[in-house]
């Protein structure tokens, strides 16, 4: 008779399993050290030098990863996270000093390290996990209690912190009574950083606040959408004509999000044949005066000329100004990417301010005319009467050429206010990307002895908790060493990955300037990821949900939030036998 073969672990598999699971767990490096001077390699008892001098190269591989997470509120991971981890899987040999790996780790294993990090488990629940802070008193002072509330509990040293990045409120920038001069009594160093997506929203809305063309051409774009928008009847006859292809769906324009202004930008310019069709099929079978004449309202505007134009030069606008929102607003964005970003817009819209550029909008905005049947005649308002003075000068006069007035009043002054809101808005994150420069390789190559000493000396002053005076010292060593390796390379992260990837050994030797890199790449950007979980809290906390409290608020975000994970959980029997166990203690029916 054959013993049936067992598909299940014995008892001394697990207990041997769980000894092996404790061992690793007691091995996962802590990163309370982030900002710990990087030379205390001799203080360190290894029986290998040789072994020592290649682990201590790729720690701060995994530091690197852990700057940018929120993984100094839980130091240690839980066993289930280990378990989940394919990190450590494979790596059987950790250091428990400073987060130093073996040196039997292949190159691939550790370009995985750099860019994951150990403290990013695949699931089921990482504890360093998004969630809603209840806030009461939301000013700067209630703000202030409640962060140093979450730090204390969590056991984050604020002393360490780098950075502050908020929007443009009062109360949060506020530099006399604001939440990051707040913080900066606590942190001296922790630099405040305009969220840069903000930032930008924020000078184009200057430029359509002070601008009525331009203010009055949004509002006319809204006009149109709500029109179609508030009668089913109307929407049907846009959007079911046979004739016509309906390309775009016409969008609601938002007033504090400029992306929602180039989609409704973009839906009118593309179905602008079939609105003004619609319009007119409405303005002859309508019963209703007030139809009729909101209809003729709206043509009136869709065919004048000074709307056309305005249409071809915000869509040339949004063309250069959206897909650097859109990258202002990435997770991996950092200071240099963004003043390279902002640059270069800067450098766009002074290109456009001038009359070659004017008269390339006009002939554009012409050929658009014609497509549409649209006359290329700017309107002719009448001119306004003033008073004549003795000493008045012939340039105080009113412009009376339409065209004219036109380049001057709106699309000079639209640029203007672009230009200077720009410079003057991100002001801040260029000097702050200034003080950083010299870590830049092509930067690094072109300087010379005396403005790497300079740009240096100003990093160990502002830093000195963190840099020592010998980064000068480093940089010059690390320019003349690795000079070939660093002309093939363009940014600061880059130049980390060369350090702790490809030329590990050397590591050790150029420890500020690692921190260094790793300060700068900590620094905050934009907040755009944290303002994203906003759209979710508003699907969850609903009028239909408005009664829940705030542990099931917090337990439906992580939900939401964790979304990619909970399908994964969905497929095992540990969420179903959790549903069944629910069931049976919420049952309302009882078997007799």
């Amino acid at each position: 008779m054959s013993e049936r073969k067992r598909d299940y672990p014995s008892g001394a598999e697990k207990r041997k399993s769980k000894r092996k699971r404790e061992e690793v767990i007691k091995k996962v490096p802590k990163i309370s050290s982030f900002f710990h001077r990087q030379d205390t390699v001799s203080d360190l008892d290894w029986k290998d030098s040789s072994e020592a001098r290649s682990s201590s190269n790729i720690h701060s591989e995994i530091e690197e990863s852990q700057a940018h997470t929120s993984s100094d509120v839980h130091p240690e991971i839980e066993e289930h996270q280990v378990n989940d981890s394919d990190i450590f899987e494979d790596c059987n040999i950790i250091s428990s000093d400073r987060g130093n790996f073996g040196d039997n780790l292949s190159e691939c294993e550790r370009k995985i390290i750099f860019k994951l990090g150990p403290f990013k488990p695949q699931g089921p629940f990482p504890k360093d996990s998004e969630r809603f802070i209840a806030v009461t008193d939301c000013s700067a002072a209630g703000l202030k209690t409640a962060f140093l509330n979450l730090t204390k509990e969590y056991g984050i040293d604020l002393t360490k912190c780098r950075g502050q990045g908020y929007d443009g409120a009062n109360v949060m920038s506020g530099i006399y009574g604001g939440l990051q001069t707040l913080i900066k009594e606590h942190a001296p160093n922790a630099d405040y950083v305009h969220c840069a997506a903000h930032a930008l929203n924020l000078v184009l809305n200057d430029a359509a606040r002070h601008v009525r063309e331009i203010s009055t051409f949004f509002d006319n774009l809204e006009k149109v959408y709500t029109f179609f928008g508030n009668s089913i009847k109307r929407w049907a006859m846009l959007s079911d004509d046979p004739s016509e292809k309906y390309l775009i769906t016409l969008k609601k324009v938002c007033p504090t999000r400029w992306s929602s202004r180039n989609d409704a930008l973009l839906a009118v310019k593309k179905n602008f044949l079939l609105i003004m069709k619609t319009l007119y099929q409405l303005n002859l079978i309508s019963n209703k005066k007030d139809e009729r004449e909101e209809c003729k309202n709206i043509i009136n505007i869709l065919e004048s000329y000074d709307f056309l134009v305005l249409v071809t030069f915000f869509s040339s606008l949004f063309e250069i100004i959206n897909p650097i929102s859109k990258a202002l607003q990435h997770e991996n964005n950092d200071l240099q990417k963004s003043s390279i970003l902002l640059s270069n817009l800067l450098n766009r819209l002074c290109q456009l301010r001038n009359q070659i550029s004017f008269n390339s909008l006009l002939n554009e905005s012409k050929d658009l005319a014609k497509e549409w049947g649209v006359t290329t005649v700017f309107k002719n308002s009448r001119r306004k009467i003033t008073k004549r003075f003795f000493d008045e000068l012939s340039q105080d006069e009113r412009i009376s050429d339409p065209e004219s007035y036109f380049k001057v009043n709106v699309y000079y002054c639209c640029l203007d206010i672009l230009i200077s809101q720009t410079k003057e808005r991100f002001q801040s994150l260029c000097d702050l990307s200034s003080m950083f420069e010299i870590l830049q390789p092509e930067k690094l190559l072109s300087s010379s002895n005396e403005e790497i000493l300079i740009a240096s000396g100003k990093l160990s002053v502002k830093y000195s908790k963190d840099i020592s005076v010998n980064l000068c010292d480093q940089l010059k060593a690390l320019k003349t060493c690795l000079k070939s390796e660093i002309q093939k390379i363009y940014s600061i992260k880059e130049l980390i990955e060369l350090l702790l990837v490809k030329f590990n050994s050397l590591a050790s030797s150029f420890p500020e300037v690692i921190t260094a890199c790793f300060l700068f790449l900590t620094l905050p950007v934009t907040t755009a990821t944290a303002e994203r979980s906003f759209s979710k809290l508003k699907l969850i906390k609903n009028y239909l949900r408005t009664s829940m409290g705030q542990e099931r608020l917090s337990d439906l975000s992580l939900l939401s939030i964790e979304v990619e994970t909970l399908e994964k959980l969905k497929s095992s029997s540990a969420i179903n036998d959790l549903i069944n166990q629910f069931a049976e203690k919420k049952a309302r029916r009882m078997n007799v």
